[in-house]
């Protein structure tokens, strides 16, 4: 996966694809592929998808265009945001079912450009969010308890 990964991105980022760049791209990919697995070996990673994240990627698209929308009003009329806590569920806890949930939370509430993840209470599982107001379906919902 971290190889295939690493090979898309290569490839997205180039204006022409050539034979060269292929040769390059499978070489770094691999590379980057068994360092990837090694590193996650070594530190005894673990980051299991969890089926209620395929919800939260669901609303993604949708979120993306609206919260692009609020960011730009909010900033033309100069609005700022605000913090939330919000509780994300099986997100307490240093087992690697948790340690995963809030490495994949961060990265779906952050992905949506009126919310952002400042931080992750391991203890609790709670999440500390900026948030701007926005109309769209929110992408902690699904993930929150």
């Amino acid at each position: 996966m971290w190889a295939g990964v690493a090979f898309g991105i290569w490839m997205l980022s180039l204006s022409r694809i050539d034979a060269q760049d292929l040769v390059v791209a499978c070489g770094c990919a691999l590379a980057t592929g068994v360092l990837g697995a090694a590193g996650r070996w070594a530190i005894g990673g673990s980051w299991p998808v969890i089926g209620v994240v395929g919800r939260a990627v669901v609303r993604l698209p949708l979120a993306t265009v609206v919260d692009s929308g609020a960011v730009i009003l909010n900033a033309l009329h100069r609005r700022g945001g605000e913090f939330a806590k919000v509780p994300l569920a099986d997100a307490s806890g240093m087992d690697p079912r948790a340690a995963s949930r809030r490495v994949q939370a961060s990265l779906l509430i952050s992905y949506a450009p009126a919310s952002y993840v400042l931080d992750i209470d391991e203890r609790d599982g709670t999440a500390l969010i900026h948030q701007v107001a926005s109309p769209a379906p929110s992408p902690c919902e699904p993930l929150s308890r």
